[in-house]
């Protein structure tokens, strides 16, 4: 409160005796003027786990993931799966896709996903088409001879890796490697099998570095 000081301690006094039984404890400052006022607030909160991670047998100190809902100055941690059956609200998920153009081979795709994110799963999708599964989440689908089409359900870290991936396929075209590849694949023939390993070790070094 700022204003007349007389006045001031006047409310200051009413104030208290009207929040006198509060469980709180609520506290009334009347500073003077340039008076510095410290102010404390408690930074620790309590949630009730309830459904799924309620059942979870939990060691001391551990961490838990889940959906934090406030509603009453209470708060509420539970599995997002259980969030229907105990609030009413329900989920949705946003799974986008993006389509491109290309004119490599899936194998030449592979390729460079594996030299940037590491282990990159082959396999077939429920549609019979060939797809490359990229860090678990983000799906590279060979739809046609000449277009690829990613797909991942949307959220803060797949839409990082869909957009790297992106960014990889639509510069392999003009990518060095992929020249170098490409000649090393077309006159197979005429090396032995050592100095196409050491070609394609060399490849991989300069596509690390790039």
């Amino acid at each position: 409160m700022h204003g007349e000081a007389k006045a001031m301690f006047s409310l200051k006094s009413k104030l208290e005796q009207q929040y006198a039984g509060n469980e709180e404890g609520i506290q009334v400052h009347a500073p003077h003027n340039t008076e510095n006022l410290k102010l404390t607030f408690r930074g620790d909160r309590i949630a009730k786990a309830i459904g799924r991670i309620a059942e979870r047998k939990v060691a001391e100190n551990a961490t838990l993931q889940g959906l934090l809902l406030s509603k009453d100055y209470t708060f509420t941690l539970l599995d997002p799966r259980d969030l229907a059956e105990f609030t009413g609200l329900s989920t949705s998920v946003v799974v986008q896709t993006q389509r491109v153009a290309i004119s490599v081979s899936l194998d030449l795709v592979k390729w460079h996903l594996e030299g940037f994110f590491g282990s990159v799963v082959d396999g077939i999708d429920a549609d019979h088409v060939r797809t490359l599964r990229v860090m678990g989440t983000v799906d590279v689908k060979h739809t046609r001879e000449d277009e690829l089409m990613l797909e991942w359900e949307s959220s803060v870290t797949t839409d990082m890796i869909a957009d790297s991936t992106l960014a990889l396929i639509l510069g392999i075209e003009s990518s060095p490697a992929s020249v170098k590849l490409t000649m090393s694949s077309h006159s197979h023939h005429t090396h032995a099998d050592e100095e196409d390993e050491e070609l394609m070790q060399q490849i991989r070094c300069e596509h690390i570095a790039a």
